[in-house]
């Protein structure tokens, strides 16, 4: 398994945390990383993290004629990623995902359902497929879907509208000729339906959440307690979330 990362100078401080989480539940997950405006100490500091086996390292500036804003900039180019990496590399199944993100307890269920789909994914509606977690089988399918996902993206102004909508669209187009995992969003949304099930990603993407020194501190926390051993419990990011809203 290899896991995709794409993220900027702003977003470094969360790779330590993430990887440390792989490699208490995934241990022999492989990191590919596609980094922008990064001094050469922030690359080999990454370099040097472990299990990451390729980063790199490009400069650009936001362009408001090309984007209504940096991060989509960067988001819609998250298919080129996909695809450099597939090709650059032999595995079942890439992940590629967001930075601010900490993995729970390990995927043997996912990895299990993708043997036999193509693309896996958190299906929010009819126009909104989340982006920020996508399991790709290494297929033909998979392959075309992804560059397909790219193109649009790419296409006109880069804004919210080309991305997750976009995700959404191709999912209409081929839900009947490819095979699709739908995860729940309990997979990695921290605070819905808990009294449902076990969330196995947290993700810090919710602005209720906190500042994101906050929710560093809150992922830290969570990290250290899973270090010595113990399993994510739910009532944990109640209480350290809560401990640190009251503040």
């Amino acid at each position: 398994m290899i896991v995709i990362l794409y993220f900027d100078k702003n977003y470094i401080w969360w790779v330590p945390i993430l990887v440390e989480s792989f490699n208490l539940y995934e241990a022999k997950v492989k990191f590919v990383f596609y980094t922008f405006n990064l001094s050469n100490k922030q690359i080999n500091k990454m370099k040097e993290l472990k299990n990451v086996i390729f980063v790199k390292n490009e400069g650009m500036e936001y362009d408001p004629l090309e984007a209504t804003s940096w991060l989509y900039q960067l988001v819609c180019r998250k298919g080129k990623f996909i695809i450099d990496a597939m090709n650059r590399y032999r595995s079942d199944l890439f992940i590629n995902m967001d930075v601010d993100m900490l993995l729970l307890r390990n995927l043997n269920d996912l990895k299990d359902s993708m043997r036999d789909n193509d693309i896996g994914f958190v299906r929010i509606s009819e126009k909104k497929i989340m982006s920020g977690f996508i399991a790709i089988r290494n297929s033909n399918n998979s392959r075309k879907f992804i560059e397909e996902y790219y193109q649009k993206a790419m296409t006109g102004k880069l804004k919210r509208e080309n991305d997750q909508p976009v995700l959404a669209s191709l999912y209409e187009k081929y839900k009947d000729k490819m095979k699709f995992v739908l995860l729940t969003r309990q997979y990695l949304d921290p605070t819905y339906g808990w009294e449902i099930n076990d969330p196995y990603i947290l993700s810090a993407h919710k602005s209720y959440m906190g500042t994101p020194p906050e929710k560093y501190a809150i992922y830290k926390e969570i990290l250290e307690r899973m270090k010595k051993g113990k399993l994510f419990k739910k009532k944990w990011y109640q209480q350290i979330h809560g401990s640190w809203r009251s503040k």
